[in-house]
């Protein structure tokens, strides 16, 4: 009988492990950036997002999408801004133990907007300091 339960418990416990990674993202000023990570694990693990090394936290702009049905788990972005270049950290646990991957986030067009409009630049010329 203990045999029934020791290959039962461990059936019903699996350690997270990622299917897909983070990958490095580059998206235009004003754009949605988005990271997805797909992982496995029992019980189903726990997802936490960090930006250079401190907690995400849900708002207006930032918002969390989990299919756990599939194992996939989103960060989405919307209206970046230089502001939100970093490092971007995913950690997924669960009583089996925990992973972690990350990847970079990089903002192209960052002169800014202004009342809704971007505000593009132009290249700087050889020789010319920024």
């Amino acid at each position: 009988m203990n045999d029934k339960k020791e290959k039962r418990a461990s059936v019903e416990i699996a350690e997270p492990r990622f299917q897909q990674e983070l990958k490095d993202r580059e998206v235009l000023a004003g754009d949605t950036a988005r990271f997805d990570v797909k992982v496995i694990g029992r019980p189903e693990p726990v997802v936490k997002w960090l930006k250079n090394g401190k907690p995400l936290e849900k708002d207006s702009r930032v918002k969390f999408v989990d299919e756990p049905e599939v194992g996939l788990h989103s960060l989405l972005i919307t209206g970046t801004g230089v502001r939100d270049e970093g490092l971007y950290k995913v950690t997924v646990s669960n009583t089996a133990g925990s992973v972690s991957c990350e990847a970079q986030l990089f903002v192209e067009g960052k002169s800014g907007w202004c009342n809704g409009h971007q505000l593009r630049l132009p290249p700087l010329r050889p020789g010319m300091k920024s």
